[in-house]
């Protein structure tokens, strides 16, 4: 993943590692176009337009790793889909606990017919880092298609109400 707009990518990423906050505020949120390849197991390459963002609402969803800024990010193709998904989100690994179990919960609660997001541990390199990070398909329509349920609302749970009782 390369953001077209490197320079802008990079000091939005540096405001929010530097910041003087806790909790990532929503302008540092803003989407960036970019250019997605993904490689898949069988060599076949796929080249897609898209937008990303910071994703997360805490600073362990980003860090420096050597002299280059790893994050977590929230990725919206333009054209085209990933096994059926067009938006997903990669996290770094640390910010789900132990990402093995973060794994195998979304599987067994497929399993036992809950509705659950299809996650998997990728390797990924954005603008020019390699890391692993955890994929993970976001709450639409794409989620209750693969999952053979009729399109209607997606209720999901909200942090930020939890987070404004911490503060």
């Amino acid at each position: 993943i390369e953001a077209q707009k490197y320079r802008k990518w990079i000091r939005n990423s540096l405001n929010i590692l530097i910041g003087n906050f806790r909790y990532i505020p929503e302008k540092f949120k803003r989407r960036f176009d970019s250019n997605i390849v993904v490689t898949f197991e069988n060599n076949l390459v796929c080249k897609f337009t898209g937008r990303m963002r910071f994703s997360g609402d805490q600073k362990d969803h980003v860090s420096l790793k050597g002299n280059s800024i790893i994050q977590s990010v929230d990725i919206h193709l333009n054209n085209g889909n990933i096994y059926g998904i067009t938006k997903f989100k990669l996290f770094l690994p640390r910010t789900r606990g132990n990402f093995v179990d973060e794994i195998f919960v979304t599987e067994l609660l497929r399993e036992l017919n809950y509705l659950a997001p299809r996650t998997s541990y990728v390797d990924v390199k954005i603008n020019n880092v390699n890391t692993k990070m955890i994929f993970q398909e976001k709450a639409a329509k794409e989620l209750l298609e693969f999952n053979q349920r009729r399109e209607g609302p997606i209720f999901e749970g909200d942090e930020r109400f939890l987070f404004r009782l911490v503060e």
